[in-house]
C-alpha cells in the first residue's frame, strides 16, 4: 500500500515538473538534415528554409523556450515554453521573410530550440534566441545567424500554437 502511494506521488511530481519545465521529447525519427552547399562569407544573407518545399508532405515546426530564456523573451511572444505549427502558410511566410546575416562566428550555447520535421523526419534543428535586444539562430551548419530585421523571428514565432502536453513523440 505504501509502495503504491509513493509511486503515485513520484508520478505526480514527474507530471507536474514536465508541465512546468522543459518538455520531454522522445525523438525516434530519422535525421535527414541536408547541409547547405553554398559557401557563405561574413555579411552574406542566409535563408535557411529556402530549399524546403512546404507544398509537399507533412510539416511540423516545434519551438521550445528554455526556462533561462523566459526572462529576456521578446514581449511579442506569448507565455509558454512549448509551441508548434503545421500551418503551411505560416511556414511559407517564415521561408520568405526570415533572412539572416552570416557572421562567421558563434554565440554561447543557446538552450531554446527550433525544430522542423518533414514527413516525420528531422530536417532542421537550431538553437534560437528571441529576446528584446537580439534575435537569431545558432546551429552547427551556419554558426550564429543574426536576424534581420532584428524582431523578425518573434513576429512569426508568436503565431505558433501553444503545446500543453509535456511529452512529445516523434
Amino acid at each position: 500500500m505504501i509502495l503504491i502511494m509513493i509511486s503515485r506521488i513520484l508520478f505526480l511530481i514527474f507530471v507536474v515538473s514536465m508541465i512546468q519545465c522543459s518538455p520531454l521529447v522522445l525523438d525516434f525519427s530519422v535525421e535527414q538534415i541536408k547541409l547547405d552547399t553554398i559557401t557563405y562569407r561574413k555579411g552574406d544573407v542566409v535563408k535557411p528554409f529556402e530549399a524546403f518545399n512546404f507544398d509537399e508532405g507533412q510539416w511540423i515546426a516545434y519551438l521550445f523556450i528554455s526556462h533561462s530564456d523566459q526572462q529576456d523573451l521578446s514581449k511579442e511572444m506569448p507565455q509558454g515554453r512549448k509551441f508548434k505549427t503545421t500551418d503551411r502558410i505560416l511556414l511559407k511566410e517564415m521561408q520568405e521573410n526570415w533572412k539572416f546575416i552570416y557572421t562567421d562566428g558563434d554565440v554561447a550555447t543557446l538552450e531554446s530550440e527550433l525544430i522542423l520535421y518533414h514527413n516525420g523526419k528531422l530536417v532542421f534543428r537550431s538553437g534560437i534566441l528571441l529576446n528584446e535586444k537580439r534575435q537569431g539562430l545558432q546551429n552547427r551548419q551556419y554558426g550564429w545567424l543574426e536576424a534581420t530585421p532584428r524582431c523578425i523571428l518573434s513576429r512569426y514565432c508568436k503565431k505558433l500554437k501553444k503545446v500543453r502536453w509535456p511529452i512529445i513523440l516523434k
